[in-house]
C-alpha cells in the first residue's frame, strides 16, 4: 500500500470519528443560533471529503521518499522550537514567546530563500501584534500571560 493510500485512509476514519464525536455535542433548540455542533461539524465532514479524495488522488507512480536527512532535521527542530514555544507561553506570555517563535520557525523555513533578517522580525511582530488584537481585544480571549513576567 503506497504511503498516499495510507494517509488518506487514516484521515478519513479520523473523519469519520470526528463526525461521530461531533453529533454527540449537544444543541439548543433555538432558530437564530446555529449551534456549537455546526463547526465541528464542518471540519469534521471536510476531513472525512479530503481523505477520500487523498485516497483517490494517490500518484500512479513509484512514490519517493517522504523526507531526506536534511528534511528529518528540519522537523526535529520544528518540533523542539513548537515544545519550547509552550513552554514559553507558560512562563513568560504570549507577547515575549510569540514574536521570538515567529521568528525562530520563518529562518528555519526560510534557509534557502534567505529573506532579509529586518523582514523576518518585523513580521514576527506584527503577526503577534495582529493575533493579540483579534483575540484579546475584539474577541475578548484570554491571552497566556505568564508567570515570570
Amino acid at each position: 500500500m503506497k504511503k498516499s493510500h495510507a494517509v488518506g485512509i487514516a484521515v478519513t476514519l479520523l473523519g469519520a470519528a470526528a463526525i461521530l464525536m461531533s453529533m454527540q455535542i449537544p444543541v439548543r433548540n433555538t432558530t437564530s443560533d446555529p449551534g456549537s455542533r455546526l463547526f465541528p461539524m464542518i471540519a469534521s465532514v471536510a476531513l472525512f471529503v479530503f481523505g477520500i479524495l487523498i485516497f483517490l488522488a494517490a500518484p500512479k507512480t513509484k512514490e519517493t521518499d517522504f523526507l531526506g536527512r536534511d528534511g528529518w532535521q528540519r522537523l526535529l527542530l520544528i518540533a523542539v522550537e513548537l515544545v519550547a514555544y509552550l513552554f514559553g507561553l507558560k512562563y513568560l506570555g504570549f507577547l515575549i514567546s510569540t514574536p521570538v517563535f515567529l521568528f525562530a520557525f520563518t529562518t528555519l523555513l526560510d534557509r534557502e530563500k534567505k529573506s532579509r533578517l529586518v523582514s523576518r522580525i518585523i513580521y514576527s511582530l506584527v503577526m503577534t501584534g495582529l493575533v493579540w488584537y483579534v483575540f484579546k481585544e475584539r474577541l475578548s480571549v484570554a491571552m497566556p500571560a505568564g508567570v515570570l513576567f
